[in-house]
């Protein structure tokens, strides 16, 4: 059994009661008025980065052979990899979409994945801090300035929407 399973079956529980809870928050609050333009670029801007790193990495490792990261988890290598690639990034990219139609369903939509991005942001900057607090080989400063400037925009659009009322 995969060991990182437990971990993701977490985040998949958190990301499922955090779309209820904001569907739920949607359809009480009835209409939203959030930045909807700003979410537009915001989602755009996270998509292609996540992308571009992603394809980046496994262009090396067709290049190059594999990585001590591969070597170290490699089913976990390419579930991360394969799951942003396949699923995140086109759902992002199709929220992003749905930002120039309003409609309660590109609300919640967009409450949902800045929320997600938002957790997701939070979670790799946590896992850098504590990487190089532990002197970890692979640790980064760029993984974690990274994951904070992604972070700062997200979740500051993400209360946008949660405090702002139509």
């Amino acid at each position: 059994m995969e060991k990182a399973f437990l971990l993701y079956a977490s985040i998949a529980a958190v990301a499922m009661v955090l779309l209820v809870v904001c569907a739920r928050m949607l359809a009480r609050a009835g209409d939203v008025t959030g930045p909807r333009q700003a979410t537009a670029w915001l989602l755009i801007v996270v998509a292609t980065v996540i992308a571009l790193l992603w394809v980046g990495q496994l262009a090396g490792f067709y290049r190059d052979g594999p990585s001590p990261e591969y070597e170290a988890a490699t089913s976990l290598f390419w579930l991360v990899k394969l799951l942003d690639l396949a699923i995140v990034i086109p759902l992002t990219g199709f929220v992003a979409i749905l930002q120039h139609t309003p409609s309660a369903g590109s609300d919640a939509a967009a409450v949902v994945v800045l929320g997600f991005m938002s957790c997701l942001f939070l979670a790799l900057l946590g896992m850098a801090v504590e990487m190089l607090r532990r002197d970890t080989p692979g640790a980064s400063w760029v993984l974690a300035i990274g994951a904070l400037v992604l972070l700062v925009p997200t979740a500051a659009l993400w209360g946008r929407w949660l405090l702002h009322r139509g």
